[in-house]
């Protein structure tokens, strides 16, 4: 019997009025944590935008407790999430602040991986087209002495990877973009730049959870082609724009368990 790639969820956008716990990001955090573990999931992948989480506000005693959480709830930390405004890496005004958040973030991947029972220390970002070259280099540099890996999930990121930044597959994204989400994990994995796949869907007019009526996605196709690549990484459940995130964090997950049956 095929086995299904294990699956991560993404806390990133799931900051919702009333639909985590009250108090700071970290308390929000811990809601997610639980609240994925309780889902059937193994793995997270934590919002590094989010307050109280964000690596330059976390202490070496904060971390710590962010480990000890991931432990108690028996769930690994897939990597993290740094949804910075592509644009923001372009601009030369805002291009040090962002590469230094993304630097920040990357060291913090590192840590909380050795703190964690499993772990990968990963940071996916969306980098703009036009982010120069000399910012690139710094934050492929910054990755590899970080012992981690930046994924870099933006259109077009197969043909830009360097050394220290490799390619994610965001499905939604890339529908969104007329292509196919399964063949560019294919030309990725075969490029030996793939770091992580997505499980996301596009509606033609917006992002929608994975397997939805009105997605695009070819879950099957998508599936066969993870495999095929022998993704290390657990694949990332985004649910980004979802407003019915809770009950549908469970549906993805069932639908991804089923995809290889059609």
């Amino acid at each position: 019997m095929l086995t299904a790639p294990e699956l991560s969820m993404s806390s990133a956008g799931l900051d919702e009025p009333g639909s985590l716990p009250a108090g700071g990001g970290g308390e929000r955090t811990r809601g997610l944590i639980s609240f994925a573990s309780a889902s059937g999931y193994r793995w997270v992948q934590l919002d590094g935008t989010l307050a109280g989480v964000r690596a330059r506000e976390l202490d070496r005693s904060g971390r710590r407790d962010l480990g000890a959480t991931l432990r108690r709830a028996e769930v690994g930390l897939s990597g993290i999430d740094l949804w910075i405004p592509p644009a923001h890496f372009e601009d030369r005004a805002t291009s040090d602040r962002a590469t230094g958040a993304t630097v920040q973030a990357l060291e913090l991947a590192g840590e909380l991986a050795r703190l964690a029972d499993a772990g990968h220390a990963l940071v996916a970002v969306e980098l703009g087209a036009q982010t120069p070259d000399d910012v690139r280099a710094a934050l492929g540099a910054a990755a590899m002495g970080a012992g981690a890996l930046l994924v870099d999930c933006a259109a077009g990121a197969i043909e830009r990877s360097t050394e220290g930044i490799v390619v994610g597959i965001d499905p939604a994204s890339v529908l969104a973009g007329g292509q196919s989400p399964a063949k560019l994990v294919t030309e990725a994995s075969t490029a030996g730049a793939l770091g992580q796949v997505r499980l996301s869907d596009w509606s033609g007019a917006s992002r929608c959870r994975a397997g939805a009526s009105d997605g695009r996605l070819e879950l099957t196709a998508l599936f066969g082609a993870v495999v095929a690549a022998s993704v290390v990484s657990p694949v990332v459940v985004d649910l980004r724009g979802v407003s019915s995130w809770r009950q549908d964090a469970s549906a993805v997950r069932e639908a991804w368990e089923q995809a290889p049956f059609g």
